[in-house]
């Protein structure tokens, strides 16, 4: 049954333009050119400044990003893997560059530390890459429940949330405890990947000093530094604290500090001010 046009001006106003857009786009995608796979991830983790790692990125001449900032390709959340057409093609250089030009390739999905997905990334590409992103787990875990509260997808008190975890597939899960026992992790990564294709960084180093953290990521990377780059934070979280945090704190900073030990013993990574 066909729907007769609407007569209404905004939305046909609204039509116009969602029409415009899709011509507009579809008109870029063929005028572009693929690159090829990615030859760098940001593995994770969520709520730990990779939001604002792909900003900074976004805009290096000799970078190039996914159309979206995650592609969920190796968790085959959105697609089913091993689909590598349909991820290559995903990498889209739309202006004047050449191939000459584009000296990284990188991807930002910030569940890839777990596995299958480094098994995925290193079937894919030994020579991959890899970034990873920690925070103080306590900040991480409290940052995320309230991101998936504010979005909908969360509806239980954040005690009874956050220590339940419910990680049995944290790739696919909010896994808030899970995600923050980080040496696990990058432990995952070290037997699948040597120490020169793996670089760690907390999001509290770059949020106090990103000149210096954001030269080991082009030096890591082998491009050229970063020129003219705002280092201003990218989608910090607002929310306000409850009574009952300081407690939770107590719990949480108890829970994760053999974790955090461990961290530090393994792989060298802070954790005194965690």
């Amino acid at each position: 049954m066909c729907r007769e046009p609407s007569s209404n001006p905004a939305m046909l106003r609204r039509q116009a333009a969602r029409l415009k857009r899709s011509v507009r786009h579809r008109t870029m995608l063929r005028r572009s050119w693929s690159p090829g796979g990615p030859t760098f991830l940001v593995v994770g983790g969520v709520k730990c400044g990779t939001f604002s790692l792909y900003e900074y990125l976004r805009p290096h001449p000799n970078v190039v990003l996914g159309l979206e900032k995650e592609l969920d390709y190796f968790n085959a959340v959105k697609h089913s893997f091993p689909d590598t057409a349909w991820y290559e093609s995903q990498f889209r250089v739309f202006d004047k560059r050449t191939p000459d030009d584009v000296l990284a390739i990188g991807e930002f999905t910030p569940s890839y530390c777990f596995s299958p997905c480094i098994e995925r990334i290193h079937d894919y590409n030994p020579r991959m890459k890899l970034v990873m992103m920690v925070r103080n787990p306590v900040h991480r875990a409290i940052s995320q429940y309230h991101m998936y509260v504010q979005l909908g997808m969360e509806g239980r008190g954040i005690r009874e949330a956050l220590l339940s975890d419910g990680g049995e597939r944290p790739e696919v899960s909010y896994a808030y405890l899970t995600r923050g026992r980080y040496h696990e992790q990058i432990e995952l990564m070290h037997a699948y990947f040597p120490d020169s294709q793996i670089l760690v960084h907390r999001l509290e180093d770059l949020a106090l000093a990103p000149e210096p953290v954001m030269r080991s990521v082009t030096e890591f990377l082998n491009i050229p530094a970063l020129e003219a780059v705002e280092f201003k934070p990218w989608n910090v979280g607002n929310y306000a604290p409850t009574a009952s945090d300081s407690e939770l704190h107590r719990e949480l900073r108890e829970y994760f500090l053999p974790h955090n030990v461990m961290l530090t013993e393994k792989f060298g990574i802070r954790t005194d001010d965690w």
